[in-house]
């Protein structure tokens, strides 16, 4: 990536809490005293602890920019604070319709019964199916854009639930097992596994009800590939989702479809409220704390052992 890139036109937005977390300290590291060398003001920007840590300390030191992480949230639920939202600015979209949209969820699910509400509901049939030993959670999107979204849902729920005692103190570990997958690509690999594997899997399909720009095959085909014939991709696509589910469906496999009306800002945003209320609440039933991450650290101690030896 630094080949196509030229120094003096390029900004550095580093980001970590405590400023030391390995991967971005080494990466900042680099760029700062090897590729920049004498970085120009407002070049370097740190989104960080709003009090400690090295970046915290540099950004003092050298009056580079530094924008907070509140000290009360954890790494994986950081995304609707200055650590998502900046970069989004970066990028052009517009982060308080991201916001509003979280705004507007929270809103409605406030005021919905148990039993209409679709938090509650989500994370209800997820646990008893957990309690009934399907203790891995598949979340396939129906779209590559939505993919990182999987992945960012694989890190809430494993550090999240992933625990080794309940509050109470007893050991008893908890949390089930995410896996990314993407619709339609591992239809053709994970799907054999979902089909007929072990009976442990419940699968989340993700899809978006208009894509926007679309792609529509010719009306004029071959006659053996004339089902095809002025179809649109998206229609494709959705005839995937609903031909997996249904597959799934006549096995007895469990699975839950939950779609937006498009990807934009304000429904991404409240998707992804969508999926931490759940995962808090996944938390309260199972009965540990979703906020933080012992496992973590424990490999984190030996990796500084090891770099320090």
């Amino acid at each position: 990536v630094l080949k196509d890139l030229t120094p003096e036109e390029t900004a550095i937005l580093a980001i970590s809490k405590s400023g030391t977390t390995v991967e971005p300290l080494v990466a900042f590291l680099y760029l700062w005293k090897e590729w920049l060398k004498m970085p120009r003001e407002n070049q370097i920007t740190f989104v960080t602890d709003p009090e400690r840590g090295f970046f915290r300390k540099l950004a003092r030191e050298k009056g580079w920019r530094a924008f907070p992480i509140p000290e009360n949230v954890g790494g994986r639920w950081s995304v609707l604070s200055p650590v998502g939202l900046l970069l989004l600015e970066a990028l052009g979209v517009n982060s308080e319709e991201l916001l509003e949209g979280a705004k507007a969820l929270d809103k409605e699910m406030e005021t919905r019964e148990k039993g209409d509400n679709p938090v509650a509901l989500y994370a209800s049939l997820v646990y008893l199916a957990y309690e009934q030993g399907y203790t891995e959670a598949v979340i396939m999107p129906y779209s590559d854009r939505l993919y990182p979204f999987a992945l960012w849902y694989v890190q809430l729920l494993s550090e999240s639930l992933g625990k080794g005692k309940l509050r109470s103190g007893l050991a008893l570990p908890q949390g089930r097992t995410p896996i990314p997958a993407l619709g339609t690509t591992d239809m053709h690999s994970q799907t054999q596994q979902h089909q007929q594997g072990l009976r442990n899997k419940v699968i989340t399909f993700l899809q978006i009800e208009d894509h926007g720009e679309e792609v529509e095959l010719p009306c004029e085909l071959p006659r053996e590939v004339s089902h095809f014939s002025g179809k649109k991709m998206s229609q494709i696509l959705k005839a995937a989702l609903e031909a997996n589910r249904r597959a799934l469906h006549d096995d007895g496999r469990p699975s839950i479809t939950l779609t937006i009306p498009k990807l934009s800002p304000f429904h991404l945003g409240e998707w992804i409220y969508f999926f931490e209320l759940a995962t808090a609440l996944e938390g309260e039933f199972l009965d540990v704390n979703a906020y933080d991450q012992e496992g973590v650290e424990a490999y984190k101690k030996y990796l500084r052992e090891y770099l320090r030896g």
